[in-house]
């Protein structure tokens, strides 16, 4: 019969899967934050781009996380609306930077704070646009094709940070006994 085993480190094994899951947490954001932005370059460059009056809706676009705003500031905001526009703005960059902060998982808010943003989008195709190449779901194309890099960049965050590595298991040791035994029986 073997004699007692004893496996020590436990509260170091914890304490390092507890810092190991922050910077999973942290990768994820930032690999999300990153194709956040992959889109919202997407939907300037590719047909169909976000329709362009002024230019407001585009300036619109911005991007928070719990590390805060990371595209879309505000201001630049032309024309009578410009005032209520970007009051518009302050407040959806408030409401997602409350959102991002409270949230207990991973969390990248992306969008509009104009408020017409939602009926462009949605405006049939016929209707004559100001800037050629634009037009309607300028933001559910952007979604759809850019799935798979969108994929690849939050893959590739985890990857860069090395998780699967052995790093939480650091501080943990296991006595003399237990390293010789190849199985321990129950009994």
């Amino acid at each position: 019969m073997a004699g007692r085993v004893y496996i020590t480190g436990f509260a170091q094994l914890k304490a390092n899967l507890r810092n190991e899951l922050g910077n999973m947490k942290f990768a994820g954001m930032e690999g999300m934050t990153e194709a956040a932005d992959m889109i919202g370059k997407a939907m300037v460059t590719e047909i169909p781009t976000i329709p362009k009056d002024l230019g407001n809706l585009r300036k619109s676009w911005f991007i928070v996380n719990s590390a805060g705003v990371r595209r879309g500031k505000g201001g630049g905001f032309i024309g009578p609306d410009a005032t209520e526009l970007n009051a518009a703005h302050q407040g959806a960059l408030a409401k997602a930077k409350t959102e991002t902060k409270s949230a207990s998982n991973v969390n990248v808010l992306m969008g509009f704070s104009s408020p017409y943003a939602i009926w462009v989008h949605e405006m049939p195709v016929k209707n004559t646009w100001s800037e050629a190449g634009s037009g309607p779901k300028f933001f559910e194309k952007a979604l759809k094709e850019k799935r798979t890099e969108i994929l690849k960049i939050v893959q590739r965050a985890y990857l860069l940070k090395g998780f699967g590595k052995t790093a939480a298991r650091k501080g943990m040791s296991y006595s003399k006994e237990f390293r010789s035994q190849q199985f321990i029986s129950p009994t």
